[in-house]
C-alpha cells in the first residue's frame, strides 16, 4: 500500500467505539460504523502500523464495511 494512500485511510477510521471522520467524509459514517461492529466482534487484528497506530488493511473487512454504507 502506498504511503499517501495509508495516510488518507488513516484520517478516517474507527477505534474501539469511536469513529474518526476525515475532512469530506462527514456524509459517510456507515462504513466506519461497520468497522466498529467488526472490532466489537473481535474480528480485527492489526496487520501493520502507521505513525505508531495499529491498523488493519484486510480487503475482505473493507468490502464488508462498504455494505454498511
Amino acid at each position: 500500500m502506498q504511503e499517501e494512500y495509508k495516510q488518507a485511510k488513516f484520517q478516517t477510521h474507527a477505534q474501539g467505539g469511536q469513529i474518526f471522520l476525515g475532512a469530506g467524509q462527514e456524509m459517510h459514517p456507515g462504513h466506519e460504523l461497520g468497522h466498529v461492529v467488526q472490532q466489537k466482534q473481535g474480528r480485527v487484528q492489526a496487520t501493520e502500523a502507521v505513525r505508531g497506530q495499529a491498523l488493519n488493511d484486510d480487503r475482505s473487512l473493507e468490502q464488508e464495511a462498504e455494505r454498511f454504507g
